[in-house]
């Protein structure tokens, strides 16, 4: 509230906003469903001004959809959670007290998420001395949150055949499910930026490693859509 230069006299003033301009600016605003949004229309008069939001020309009350939402005549900062394509229109803010008013306008659409496959950034190989620790990580960008899971390869050698090697053994793939008590892994990256997809992270690491832990591994990222894998190998230097 502006003050009065004289000493014991208070000064009545007409609203005026108190959000920065650039945010107010910042009106036409497109999210996909489940985000949240702030409309702030906060503003500073004397008497005290009150507030009336209207959507689509029509006072705003409650919502068709999403969480239940409490209004009241000093509600200048409208948040609205969990956002549902009945969110979508044209939100007015009309300030006033008795001395004058405002408003100001925000566009929100709300649009359904694209419901896609999991993509995963390539992984870079990792090299070590053993006893070090080794660390691969995972990146993926997904419409929801997707689920991880890292496999271990290595060589399983069997008795000879006919496809048999010199020295009497083949080779075939075999591969090993890491679980959280085998490894240490950490979720490094859940963001939830107001993007259509959102980037999503895991970091295994490897302890103390030998020769033995030497070879390829394999991130499996899955959402309710399809799955995507990466594969990187560790490379474990002797001393």
């Amino acid at each position: 509230m502006r003050g009065s230069p004289v000493p014991g006299i208070t000064l009545v003033d007409a609203p005026i906003f108190t959000v920065p301009q650039y945010k107010m600016r910042r009106n036409l605003l497109a999210l996909p469903v489940g985000n949240s949004v702030k409309l702030d229309c906060s503003a500073d008069g004397n008497p005290r001004p009150t507030v009336e939001w209207y959507k689509d020309r029509k006072l705003f009350k409650e919502r068709k959809g999403g969480r239940k939402l409490y209004l009241s005549q000093w509600t200048t900062l409208l948040s609205l959670k969990d956002l549902v394509p009945s969110d979508t229109g044209s939100y007015m803010c009309i300030v006033s007290n008795s001395y004058g008013w405002i408003n100001h306008t925000y566009e929100l659409d709300v649009h359904e998420r694209v419901r896609a496959e999991p993509v995963v950034l390539p992984m870079e190989n990792v090299t070590v001395k053993r006893g070090e620790n080794a660390s691969l990580t995972c990146k993926a960008l997904s419409d929801s949150m997707p689920h991880f899971q890292w496999l271990r390869w290595f060589p399983m050698r069997t008795n000879g055949s006919a496809n048999s090697s010199p020295n009497g053994a083949i080779e075939r793939p075999h591969y090993q499910i890491l679980n959280k008590d085998d490894t240490d892994q950490n979720v490094i990256v859940t963001p939830s930026n107001g993007k259509t997809f959102d980037f999503h992270g895991v970091k295994l690491t490897l302890v103390n490693v030998t020769k033995k832990d030497e070879g390829k591994y394999t991130c499996i990222v899955g959402n309710a859509v399809g799955y995507a894998v990466e594969h990187a190998n560790i490379i474990v230097e002797q001393i």
